[in-house]
């Protein structure tokens, strides 16, 4: 069984609200809470291999009335939570330094550092530790 053939068999059913994590184009983390509709695995093209499968989720957005439909291709990193769960990533992927009073006084903005390079698998690992109830599944 592959991996994102996993993701059809968790056992979510129509109408399970859950937050999918995935990664972005940009290298950072991307955060929906939705609630599922279905699932299938999907082809690049036509002859590719079952390795380089993907996933396709369809869902509908909170405070969306329309189906979306989510390509997960098959070397992203992606998880899926149970229920609506608040997942700040601004905390797993930048290191935020705080502000003197005199540097909030001055208008200064405040400084965001990221933790690792673009794409880096780190993010997902820091994700896991900080988030571990719910988790459904996770590649």
């Amino acid at each position: 069984m592959g991996k994102y053939e996993q993701v059809i068999n968790t056992g979510l059913r129509q109408g399970d609200k859950i937050t999918l994590v995935s990664e972005s184009e940009f290298g950072g983390m991307w955060v929906v809470q939705t609630v599922f509709d279905r699932a299938e695995i999907s082809k690049h093209y036509q002859n590719c291999p079952e390795s380089m499968y993907g996933v396709r989720i369809y869902h509908k957005p909170k405070g969306k009335r329309k189906l979306y439909a989510s390509n997960i291709s098959y070397n992203v990193p992606f998880a899926i939570y149970r229920g609506w769960v608040d997942i700040d990533t601004e905390s797993i992927v930048y290191n935020i330094k705080p502000l003197a009073e005199d540097e909030k006084v001055a208008g200064i903005t405040q400084i965001r550092e990221s933790k690792y390079t673009a794409f880096d698998p780190r993010n997902f690992t820091d994700l896991k530790k900080t988030y571990p109830d719910y988790l459904i599944f996770s590649n």
